[in-house]
């Protein structure tokens, strides 16, 4: 899944306005951000197998560190201990910490059978990836519906601020897009591990953009009718 965790980080954002949209796309991406970090170090492991599965072509072998279950709730508390520590807000703890933690119950649904509960133990998963038309459905409905939750509050935000956000969902579901209709990538672990890595930062920081952005407009208008 791709566009579905993006979601989460867009639909949760409210639950804690002042945590910049780009962390809570950090905490949906939290898992996907470890992946290739540790497929760089050697402990995970991935191989290209084309039609493996019909969505994606990618074999997940090793995922225990990334993905088990028992991990993420590791992961979960880990990240939403360090927001708290900057946010001091327990809706932020909480959220941020549930935004991590879906991304294993969002990977169960559309994975193969290699997610596991803890590492090196019996791998589970629904296989929505067999099914084009089920995934799809799956991701856009979960991703436009968090984008219609998140568009109201850019109601009395300037034009180059709403650009920017249909610019960026625009970017997202083109890479998702590439990702399932484009040609299987290279069979190579450091390359896989790059090319999922390298779009994340400027993601982060776009998204921080646009939502400092709103945040301002916000306050001003609450400002205004204080007065």
């Amino acid at each position: 899944m791709f566009l579905g965790h993006f979601a989460v980080g867009l639909a949760l954002k409210k639950t804690e306005p002042r945590v910049p949209l780009g962390v809570w796309f950090a905490a949906g991406q939290f898992l996907d951000i470890l992946w290739p970090i540790f497929l760089l170090t050697g402990i995970e492991r991935v191989s290209v197998v084309p039609g493996i599965t019909v969505v994606t072509p990618l074999n997940l072998e090793i995922l225990d560190w990334s993905h088990s279950l028992a991990m993420v709730l590791l992961w979960s508390l880990i990240f939403g201990t360090v927001i708290y520590w900057r946010v001091r807000s327990r809706n932020a703890f909480i959220f941020t910490g549930l935004a991590v933690a879906s991304h294993w119950l969002l990977d169960y649904a559309t994975h193969r059978p290699d997610m596991p509960l803890w590492p090196h133990s019996e791998r589970f998963g629904l296989g929505l990836w067999n099914s084009m038309p089920g995934t799809l459905a799956l991701e856009f409905a979960m991703f436009f519906g968090a984008v219609y939750l998140y568009a109201p509050g850019m109601n009395n935000t300037g034009k180059a601020v709403r650009i920017n956000l249909v610019l960026m969902v625009l970017l997202l579901v083109i890479i998702y897009a590439g990702s399932v209709f484009g040609p299987p990538p290279p069979n190579d672990q450091t390359m896989l591990a790059i090319a999922t890595l390298t779009p994340v930062p400027f993601l982060i920081f776009w998204a921080n953009w646009i939502d400092h952005r709103v945040i301002m407009v916000q306050s001003i208008t609450s400002k205004s009718k204080e007065n």
